[in-house]
């Protein structure tokens, strides 16, 4: 009894977990099997300045160099509208090695710090070749 009941409820959660594949897709073709938005997003911010003078969690997507290591975890990034500290977690680099001369692009969520400049938590970092 025990293992048929046990089957019962596998059988079930196997069952729904099928029929749950997808994700939102703005309202395009509804009966696919493939996951994930596809419609438009939220306009992230692409500048320092910008980042700057975001509220806070406002998504950013930043091009330009990290210019130095200001604390563990800390760079200082720049492009051409300005510099913003930078957090970038161990294990969020990924491998990426880049250096003062190499252009990246990182993405994040501006962090907004009680009486001090917004700075970046970065989730995502590339080489710009």
């Amino acid at each position: 009894m025990k293992k048929v009941f046990i089957s019962s409820v596998l059988a079930l959660a196997l069952a729904s977990s099928l029929n749950a594949a997808g994700g939102f897709t703005g309202g395009e073709n509804l009966n696919t099997n493939v996951g994930g938005f596809t419609g438009p997003g939220a306009a992230a911010v692409n500048t320092v300045q910008g980042a700057l003078n975001a509220y806070d969690d406002t998504i950013v997507t930043l091009t330009g160099k990290i210019t130095r290591q200001v604390a563990h975890e800390k760079y200082e990034f720049s492009d051409n509208t300005g510099t913003i500290i930078v957090e970038i977690d161990d294990d969020e680099w990924y491998g990426v090695q880049v250096g003062p001369n190499d252009t990246v692009q990182i993405r994040g969520e501006v962090d907004s710090k009680t009486f001090r400049r917004n700075e970046i938590d970065v989730k995502f970092i590339s080489k710009v070749k």
